[in-house]
């Protein structure tokens, strides 16, 4: 095939659909900014300064970049300049980018090679030209040569060699040959698959500094595919950047780097290697691993050792590749490899060049994609490297050089990083060519900080001498380290938030100019290193997991808080707040109304690490919000619903915490049940964005709890910010059950007052989930017990966490008999992961839980149940295949707590005591004695189970009716099976597989049928149609009254027959309206219904109206005017108060007709509490929930977390909601107006507007009460050119991505993973 030029049609197809692709998704936004250095009446002075001045930082020899203007020189001719060096002779350089009007030279890219050594600074000067007969200029040693002939291109340098095709053979079609200055290594050709429809090779730069080449290929007429290739003066690499555009992943399209004049013995990538002897050194200490893999026998408890990390597949691909990011512990996808032949000490390495330049299209989350991957191939001697054609782009460079150089490194340092790491590390990640334009010192030589941690009560002291060392050590450990080794980590980055930014506010009055000036220097460099994509990206994807994002970016913060008056301080925020913006929109699980779950529950654990992530990011928001510029940064979408979660799960009260309530010990390090003082600082930077959230967190929560984790010393960050966390007593939030998408089920009985209950149903799905516990792959089906002060049921701090435990061996769950499933441990499976689709009952008296069966167990394990009777009991019900499973039942406590009493009904097994043998493994260690104890139930076929804290009631089971009495003499029927019960007896009468009666006396019964077809006592009895499915009704009847609750699901036909033919006095309700039923006689009534929920009352007294919600309040100084829903059926309301938080009530007015109340003469600067009650002659309401209102004399607060989306030429504009506010107004101006002008005025708090034109727009709100209007917000504004108003993919919300990243567990499988397919909640 000869040489093809894309015609004039293609290329332009070519342009566009490049240039567009990338542009939606690759708007840059750099760490720092890059200057343009002007002409002047001395030319142009560039200035490199070393300002780290420590001895190990030096910089090799790198090509630099500075983009200039020329506007002043007057110049056409590049060679009508000379550059200057340090030396005063002027040095190669090299224009590139050049843009020229009318032939003249206005802005170009200056371009030369320098190095610099530690402490050092070098001047540049870009003059018109000067007599180099007078002045020699110096020359290049290793100069880039280029050779052109009708077939080829060849480069060379000295060191390595690039032949780049310009004809292509057909039946070997390649594009490239690398190779030393020696030897051919490899070529990089095309597969046979790829159809190829245009070719073009573009000399894009030649000169003696460097050479870059572009291949323009096209497949089929629409894949585009750009290969550019650098080759630099004296570099034993070449840089190589890939461009594609409009493949589809199924092409399963690839270029082929054959190294088929190379054969590799030792194959390397870092965290690979391992050190044979501790106290041994050098290169020889090492177990590097064959190309083959490492054959010993090794342990198989850690990766990578276990035998699919070692061994190559099938088609000889070897079990890591070349990607941007992944897990922390990643052993298989890093940023560098090499391939070595100790025999002819050649080696081959590849690494990624520039992170800003590896980019997917799709935005990863967590880790990156195989499928953008570079792999590694190696079969019968034959060894290459694929490149896959897909959509995005791919950065890197390929070193060619002595295997020697590797040595040498290894025996220098002690670690396992080779040549390519250096490399990597020099011209990659901390290239001098990025770091020049690092901002490490301006005018400024002391502080101007707002002062934050200086306190009287703070313990830790000015500490001058350690801040110096700290910081010099982190800085000079990069010389020699990899993120994974000995360099910057999420862990080690904690010391800077917790440790090194209070110490450095404390001690900087004591340091000198030139230190304060030096150790801001080193916290800058590292700043910007953790900002920087290659250690842990948000720009070109979402990587990690929150908390170790979390810890890394909110540096960034306290680096803008500490250095406010910095030149990038505004872009150090941004940076900080972005984080926390994806973070919550990527890692909350949403809601899901199908399924009737809420949203909100978090990637992490609920026992650690959900806190773990708080912990940087809302004591640096805190910071900012208080002490930099305003802005309250955590207030994200997704906020609310996360805090919402967070507060749901808090458990019933304890006795052992002296009444608070406690986090459920879910997932790993499950060390403290006590709630962070996290949860009450959200509370306060709630207040003026979620006020009513924030108030029913006050009411759990106080300032003084403790920190979270807390060491042995004081947190600083608690003891400085006392003063803006006040106590606050809150509203009650009255909870009630809940159910979480991806969470379970949280079942609540008697919320606040004497006899309080609360179960936990855990069950996560697929998707992103981080350290839930290995125990049933995340704690599923597990059971959380708390009722009177007392724990039922818990589990050690790693017996769901990181300890490697099956399902039921310390925790309170259910499991088959199974082994062999993926990741499962032990004999017995859980019910594992799977969606909760199956709906919660909440009847009050009657509450019904499901989890179903997780597909790789549902044909042995189908289905968890918890019925939670009244604050009485739960009965579980474990429903199993057939009466052969083995199944195992089991409950465990805390060490010094009680059992609840257990009734194992059916098959009917004896309670054995669990033996717990203290173990530790890789990832944990127990306590030195038993931190629970617990029992097991072992048996076949279904189990029932009833669980109580009552020690005096009686229960007998038989024919799969469960029967229990009280002392008082109530008595419950719980009907529970997989096949439907029958009951008909005494008037009690049951079809179905799960329902509940409940016997007060002869006149009073309460009833919940779950799934069924008839429920009845005497008096009634009700009867769906057939094929009933996950349609729920409860009833009451008492005094001569019958009313109660229906959950339908789907559309349902229903019976309601009485005994008795009732008078005409008597009318039905349904919620709340007088409803015309259609009959079947005297005494039976039909009852067809959508889906949906309704109050069902039958009654000759009257309606009782249902409980009603109030809206809004405006409040005054000594007034507030209070709104609310209409509640169907209501004569009358009524206002009541309390100036007691809620104990007592008092009444304002009875006899409301209207939905709006005014309440005047109540004091000023006091809170109070309002409530609503509805009624009718029938009787009254439940009360609504308890209002707070604020009086006071004050106009409205502005209100927080004004926030701008931009999508096109739209912006949507949302803020924060305002207590006793009843309007809101959004100004804007064009940036550089000093006028605002009214945009929206309104109750609403979100708003749009089209913008004119490119214009740079800014907005601000406020909010109006009784007593006027708020000061204005804090700014925000429309610059597409700032990284807070750039979204990856506009309008994308929580992506469910399966492929699970907890890699340090043995039993997990990268590549069984790489196949996850995504997956989405149903609309």
């Amino acid at each position: 095939m000869k040489r093809k030029i894309l015609n004039s049609k293609l290329r332009d197809v070519y342009k566009g659909t490049l240039l567009l692709f990338f542009w939606l998704f690759s708007l840059s936004f750099a760490v720092a900014s890059q200057k343009v250095y002007k002409w002047g009446e001395n030319g142009i002075r560039i200035e490199l300064k070393e300002y780290l001045d420590i001895p190990e930082m030096k910089w090799p020899v790198t090509l630099l970049h500075y983009r200039i203007d020329l506007s002043g020189a007057q110049i056409s001719d590049p060679g009508s300049l000379s550059l200057i060096g340090d030396t005063g002779r002027p040095i190669p350089f090299q224009l590139i980018d050049v843009q020229a009007e009318k032939g003249v030279i206005r802005y170009a890219t200056l371009c030369f090679l320098s190095d610099l050594p530690s402490g050092s600074t070098k001047v540049f000067r870009l003059l018109p030209k000067v007599d180099e007969k007078q002045v020699s200029r110096l020359s290049l040693p290793d100069q880039v040569k280029v050779v052109s002939s009708s077939s080829s291109e060849l480069l060379s340098n000295g060191l390595v060699r690039l032949q780049i095709s310009k004809v292509l053979d057909e039946n070997h079609p390649v594009l490239v040959r690398f190779g030393t200055e020696a030897d051919w290594l490899g070529e990089f050709t095309l597969t046979h698959k790829n159809k190829l429809t245009g070719f073009e090779v573009e000399k894009k730069v030649e000169g003696e500094i460097f050479s870059e080449y572009c291949i323009h290929l096209c497949f089929e007429d629409t894949k585009i595919y750009d290969l550019t290739l650098r080759m630099i003066s004296g570099m034993d690499y070449v840089e190589m950047d890939e461009n594609m555009s409009g493949f589809d992943q199924s092409d399963r399209l690839s270029v082929i780097l054959d190294w088929n004049q190379f054969q590799p013995e030792v194959r390397y990538c870092p965290t690979r290697a391992v050190q044979i002897d501790k106290s041994g050194k050098g290169y020889s200490n090492f177990q590097w691993e064959p190309m083959e893999g490492l054959k010993t026998v090794m342990p198989l408890d850690r990766h990578p050792l276990a035998d699919f990390d070692q061994r190559n597949g099938e088609d000889g691909k070897l079990p890591f590749r070349l990607s941007s990011y992944h897990n922390w512990m990643t052993w298989w996808r890093l940023h560098t490899a090499a391939f070595w032949n100790e025999k002819t000490g050649q080696t081959v390495g590849i690494y990624i060049h520039d992170f800003e330049k590896w980019k997917d299209p799709s935005y990863p989350l967590w880790g990156s994609k195989e499928y953008l991957s570079v792999e590694y191939y190696y079969k019968k001697d034959h060894f290459y490297w694929k490149f896959p054609l897909v959509n995005g782009e791919r950065s890197v460079s390929i070193a060619l050089y002595p295997h020697q150089k590797d040595k040498d490194i290894v025996d220098e340092t002690n670690k396992s990083l080779v040549y390519v790491d250096y490399l990597r590390r020099w011209y990659g990640w901390i290239s001098l060519d990025k770091t020049k334009d690092w901002i490490l010192d301006y005018e400024s030589d002391h502080s101007v900080h707002q002062p934050f941690y200086k306190s009287v009560k703070q313990e830790m002291k000015a500490n001058p001498e350690e801040l110096i060392r700290k910081f010099r050590s982190n800085v000079q450990a990069m010389a020699t380290a990899n993120e994974r080794y000995s360099g910057p980590t999420p862990v080690g980055a904690r010391e800077y938030l917790d440790h090194l930014t209070p110490l450095f506010e404390i001690s900087e009055n004591q340091l000198s100019t030139s230190d304060y000036k030096k150790v801001r220097v080193y916290y800058l460099f590292m700043n910007y290193v953790f900002m920087d994509e290659a250690l842990m990206p948000i720009r070109t994807m979402l990587s990690g997991h929150p908390n170790f994002l979390g810890d890394l970016k909110s540096i960034a913060g306290a680096v803008a808080f500490l250095f406010p008056d910095h030149p990038e301080a505004r872009m150090f925020a941004d940076h900080f707040e972005k984080s926390i913006a994806l973070n919550l929109n990527y890692h909350i699980r949403p809601e899901v109304k199908f399924w009737g779950a809420k949203g909100g529950r978090s990637t992490e654990n609920l026992s650690c690490y959900t806190w773990a992530f708080l912990r940087p990011i809302l004591k640096t928001s805190f910071l900012l919000h208080h002490y930099y510029d305003g802005k309250n940064r955590i207030l994200q979408p997704n906020i609310s619903l996360y805090c919402d979660w967070l507060l749901n799960t808090l458990t019933a009260p304890l006795d052992q915490l002296n009444g608070r309530r406690a986090i459920p010990p879910q997932g790993a390090h499950s060390r403290k049940p006590d709630i962070p003082d996290l949860l009450n600082t959200l509370g306060q930077e709630l207040k003026y964005y979620d006020p009513l959230l924030a108030e029913h967190i006050f009411w759990e929560t106080h300032p003084d709890d403790g920190s979270f984790e807390a060491r042995k010393s004081a947190d600083t960050w608690a003891v400085a910010s006392k003063d803006k966390r006040p106590y606050e007593k809150g509203t009650n939030p009255r909870l009630q059950s809940a159910k979480y998408t991806g969470y379970g089920y949280i079942l609540r009985r008697n919320y606040g007052v004497s006899g309080e209950m609360y179960v936990n149903l855990q069950q996560i799905d697929d998707g992103p989930n981080y350290r839930w516990g290995r125990a049933g792959k995340g704690g599923n089906g597990i059971i959380y017990y708390y009722a009177d002060g007392k724990r039922y049921s818990h589990n050690g701090t790693e017996d769901v966490g990181d300890g490697p435990f099956g399902d039921t061996e310390r925790c309170t769950n259910f499991g088959v008999k199974k082994e062999g499933v993926y990741r499962g441990i032990g004999e017995y499976r859980s019910v594992g992961r799977n969606d909760l689709s199956e709906p919660l009952f909440d009847f009050g008296f009657a509450q019904f839980a499901t989890v179903r069966g997780g597909k790789d167990i549902r044909p042995f394990y189908k289905s968890r149940s918890v019925l939670m009777a009244d604050n009485d009991y739960i009965v579980v019900f474990d429903d199993v295949a057939n009466s052969s499973v083995d199944g195992r039942f089991s409950w465990f406590v805390g060490v010094n707590d009680d059992f609840p009493e257990i009734y194992q009904l059916k098959p009917g097994s004896q309670g054995i005591n669990a033996d717990i043998r203290l173990t530790s493994s890789p990832y944990h260690k127990d306590a030195e004695s038993p931190e629970t104890k617990g029992m097991y139930f072992d048996g076949n076929g279904d189990f029932l189970t009833l669980v109580t804290h009552k020690k005096d009631l009686k229960v007998k089971y038989i024919s799969d009716v469960c029967e229990i009495y009280h002392p008082s003499g109530k008595v419950d029927w719980v009907f529970r099976n997989d096949c439907p019960v029958v009951y008909h007896k005494d008037g009690i009468c049951f079809e179905g597989t799960s329902g509940f009666i409940r016997r007060h006396s002869k006149r009073h019964y309460q009833a919940a049928l779950f799934d069924g077809k008839i429920l009845s006592v005497p008096g009634i009895t009700v009867q769906f149609d057939a094929g009933n499915k996950k349609n729920g009704f409860s009833l009451e009847t008492t005094g001569g009254r019958y009313f109660g609750k229906m959950q339908i699901s789907s559309p349902a036909l229903i019976r309601i027959s009485l005994e008795k033919k009732l008078d005409s006095a008597y009318e039905f309700y349904l919620n709340g309206i007088s409803s015309v039923l259609q009959k079947e006689g005297d005494k039976t009534f039909l009852l067809r219904l959508d889906v949906g929920t309704y109050d069902w009352q039958l009654t000759d007294k009257g309606v009782i109206p249902g409980q009603p919600v109030i809206e809004k309040c405006i409040s005054g100084r000594d007034w507030c005017e209070l709104s609310w829903k209409a509640v169907p059926g209501a004569d009358f309301y009524q206002v009541w108060i309390s100036e007691d938080s809620g104990n007592n009530w008092q009444p304002y007015k009875k006899q409301i007709s209207e939905t709006v109340c005014r309440i005047e003469n109540q004091g000023t600067n006091k809170k109070i509490h309002v409530r609503i009650v509805a009624g009718t002659e029938g009787g009254t309401s439940l009360p609504s929930n308890d209002y707070p209102v604020y009086l006071s004399p004050e106009n409205a607060h502005a209100p927080e977390g004004l926030k701008v989306e931009l999508d096109g030429d739209i912006a949507t504009l949302s803020w924060g909601e305002i207590l006793g506010a009843d309007r809101y107004t959004l100004y804007g101006r064009k940036r550089g107006s000093d006028k605002f002008e009214q945009i929206y005025k309104g109750n609403e708090r979100s708003t749009q507007v089209k913008l004119a034109d490119t214009t740079v727009y800014e907005f601000t709100v406020t909010a109006t009460n009784g007593n006027g209007e708020s000061k204005k917000s804090v700014i925000v504004d429309t610059d597409r050119n700032r990284f807070i108003n750039w979204s990856p993919i506009p309008g994308e919300k929580f992506r469910r991505d399966p492929e699970n990243q907890e890699n340090g567990y043995i039993e997990y499988n990268p590549w069984v993973e790489d196949q996850m397919k995504l997956l989405t909640y149903p609309k």
